[in-house]
């Protein structure tokens, strides 16, 4: 290792030392299925730790930085490898392509989901944003039989929002998508979900081709579509008030026939009329379209909701009315 590569392993090993607690070392090894010794150092603690141990650290090159983490990673206590994946976050701007080739034997060493998933969010989903030419090894990763670097692979644009490649994640969670190991589907699955913040037709659709997708990753997408309705529904509420206030709308729903005068009960109404000052004829059409969703308790469905939440996009607001 280099001058600096040895001091940051120094002055990390020097703040964690005497640091730990064992009655929450026992837990975390408990809880971790004994993949490591633990100091017993928590989370927050443990920030706070790096954070004065690294605070006048200068600026590393990138080979320094990647000797670093390897070190720390080679150290037995959990903490340690912790500390290496938040070290290459830290300084994630010295990071190139070559960074992400360089953790896989970060990630396929001591592996468990809390060591693979710190990378994922540190390092790898950085790196893939900031490196679109990273796509290459990301496919190398989901083609191996490691499962914790498919876990990456999946995960790789958590985070990501809206330039998630929404194509990219949906092809690399088709490929695994009958993989049944168990840390695989929860990717498959977490990944599904986040998606639905995106674009949830994607995700209803891909459930829709893979009906037999594992528990695991159908539970997490399902309440990555559930959120998404609550949410839409809640929205559906608000809008209609404003607009039906402001506007001054009203929605008028007709009779069941002709002879029935009675007027139609709620959940049953097919037809109708809208009025309101400004709104033309298309966008009177839509409105009542998006009536007959919010008032219909049988329209009030993940899918009727992503329909009601599409239309809208295409109506257009009137004149304010003075």
């Amino acid at each position: 290792m280099g001058k600096w590569a040895n001091q940051a392993v120094r002055q990390t090993k020097e703040a964690f030392q005497n640091s730990g607690n064992k009655t929450i070392a026992r837990g975390a090894a408990n809880y971790m299925k004994h993949i490591a010794p633990f100091l017993g150092i928590s989370s927050p603690k443990r920030k706070l730790l790096e954070k004065k141990a690294w605070d006048k650290l200068e600026i590393p090159s990138e080979t320094e930085l990647i000797l670093a983490a390897k070190a720390l990673w080679k150290l037995p206590e959990r903490e340690y490898q912790y500390a290496g994946a938040d070290l290459i976050g830290k300084f994630i701007s010295v990071c190139t392509p070559k960074t992400l080739i360089a953790i896989k034997s970060l990630i396929t060493s001591k592996s468990w989901w809390d060591s693979v998933d710190n990378l994922g969010s540190k390092v790898i989903s950085p790196l893939t944003l900031k490196y679109p030419q990273t796509r290459k090894t990301i496919k190398q990763w989901s083609n191996s039989k490691n499962i914790w670097l498919i876990r990456c692979a999946i995960q790789h644009q958590r985070g990501h929002k809206k330039n998630t490649d929404v194509d990219f994640v949906i092809s690399i969670c088709q490929k695994h998508a009958k993989n049944s190991e168990f840390f695989v589907a929860k990717a498959v699955g977490w990944a599904l979900r986040d998606l639905c913040r995106i674009d949830a037709w994607a995700v209803k659709i891909f459930l829709q081709d893979n009906p037999k997708l594992p528990t695991f990753a159908l539970r997490e997408a399902k309440r990555g579509l559930n959120r998404l309705y609550f949410l839409s529904l809640k929205f559906l509420s608000v809008l209609f008030k404003l607009l039906f206030k402001k506007y001054e709308i009203t929605a008028t729903a007709m009779p069941k026939s002709k002879n029935d005068k009675s007027p139609a009960k709620p959940g049953r109404t097919r037809s109708g009329s809208i009025s309101g000052a400004g709104f033309s004829a298309r966008n009177k059409i839509i409105l009542f379209n998006m009536f007959l969703i919010y008032r219909n308790p049988a329209n009030r469905s993940v899918s009727g909701v992503l329909v009601a939440t599409r239309v809208i996009a295409n109506l257009k607001a009137p004149p304010l009315v003075t």
